[in-house]
């Protein structure tokens, strides 16, 4: 659980004041309730039917940090006290609401990290506002959580059915074809020179260290500039992509080199007999007047290497020849197996995020502690849904006062969670 709990973070322009935005002291609120409030006194006494706009979560936000001001200040906590840890933790003990020291113990040690202090002490104000913001990451780190399991979950289920489908049929695996699919995207570098043809497309001029060595480079890619593999590239010249696997061959259109870039995005598909070999890009060069062709460079993708059928994206270098070839292979050979490492990675993928979810929601149930005192003597879970009505009663209660709802409001919200709580019993029972 340690790894879940992060440092504190900042913006390039903020610092731990305006991270920890706190409201003034307990006597004043904060400028959103209260401007909610104004708005509501304006309306009531204008006579007007129009209700409060604030929000039920924005409300109860703002009541569970004015509790947690209250209470502290119980404990002899002031907004601007200055405490270290055990003072801390000794004078939370004493309160009535449970607060969990583990996670008080997390909050604190990621402020002093934070702030870099010798002598581990901090705020009051400043500890709040650090348990308000961890609950809120919590939360919107919860709802991508979510999002991201829900996706593992329909992949999944896409997975299962596709592998359902071939359950069905005897004869689907005797019907499948084996196809490699090539999309060539484009030749890039093509104009930063004419390497010599070595092994790994590098000249001995960046190979080379003493002086007879790159006396020697020099006359030797003399020589291929005079040849037709070291033809020095013009703007005219045109290219295409000769691609050959397992006595298959298929070309690109011819593409004038423009900056240095040829591009294609062509597909390609071959059919694959035999799981050996590999498939061979090689680089033909086009006159444009006479339409002679000439080889000046190649490459090759080895079939072992998409055994995993996953779609790959290669950079090749061309040997002989400035310039790489960028493209991506996927070779399906069986859609079965596909579909059964599919449903491995999707199933471990969930089971993760499930965990993580767990991990989470168990830091925030901590964290929550405060907010909802629940009884731990006896009755298991029932007791537990006996008292909500309880803490929903106190809860409402606060926040009347807190927002100065008139009394009509209250009693219709306790006649509501009254009802509830009838069909609770009735379920139960």
């Amino acid at each position: 659980m340690s790894y879940l709990f992060q440092p504190f973070s900042l913006g390039t322009n903020e610092s731990i004041e305006d991270t920890f935005i706190a409201p003034p002291d307990n006597v004043q609120e904060s400028r959103d309730a209260m401007e909610e409030v104004e708005r509501y006194k304006v309306s009531r006494n204008s006579g007007s039917s129009c209700t409060t706009t604030l929000s039920v979560a924005t409300a109860a936000q703002q009541l569970q940090r004015r509790l947690l001001y209250d209470d502290f200040q119980k404990c002899g906590i002031l907004p601007e006290s200055v405490v270290t840890l055990p003072e801390l933790l000794t004078r939370l003990r004493t309160s009535a609401r449970h607060y969990d020291e583990e996670m008080l113990r997390r909050i604190y040690a990621a402020l002093s990290s934070f702030r870099g202090l010798r002598e581990s002490c901090i705020t009051g104000r400043i500890f709040i506002e650090a348990y308000m913001k961890r609950r809120r990451e919590l939360l919107a780190v919860l709802e991508s959580a979510r999002g991201e399991l829900d996706g593992a979950e329909l992949m999944l289920q896409q997975a299962e059915a596709h592998l359902s489908s071939l359950s069905m049929d005897p004869n689907a695996s005797l019907i499948e074809e084996s196809k490699l699919t090539a999309q060539v995207a484009c030749l890039q570098n093509l104009d930063s020179g004419s390497p010599a043809a070595a092994e790994g497309g590098k000249s001995f001029l960046h190979l080379s260290l003493s002086l007879y060595s790159r006396l020697f480079a020099l006359i030797t890619l003399a020589l291929q500039i005079s040849s037709p593999w070291g033809v020095a590239l013009r703007s005219t010249d045109i290219f295409k992509v000769h691609l050959e696997c397992q006595q298959q061959v298929i070309e690109t259109a011819a593409v004038r080199v423009e900056r240095g870039v040829c591009f294609y995005n062509e597909v390609f598909s071959f059919e694959i007999s035999s799981r050996e070999g590999d498939l061979r890009l090689c680089l033909i060069k086009v006159d444009p007047n006479s339409g002679r062709e000439e080889l000046v460079g190649d490459c090759s993708v080895l079939l072992q290497d998409l055994s995993d059928q996953k779609k790959r994206e290669f950079v090749k270098e061309i040997w002989g020849h400035a310039g790489e070839i960028v493209l991506s292979c996927q070779w399906i050979f069986s859609k079965r197996a596909l579909y059964e490492q599919y449903l491995h990675e999707f199933t471990v993928r969930r089971e993760a995020k499930i965990r993580e979810l767990s991990d989470y929601q168990e830091e925030l149930d901590k964290l929550n502690r405060p907010f909802c005192i629940v009884d731990s003597g006896g009755g298991g879970m029932w007791n537990c849904v006996k008292v909500i009505p309880e803490v929903l009663s106190r809860q409402m209660e606060d926040l009347r006062e807190y927002l100065k709802l008139p009394g009509w409001l209250v009693s219709l919200m306790a006649c509501i969670v009254a009802l509830d709580d009838l069909k609770t019993q009735a379920h139960m029972h």
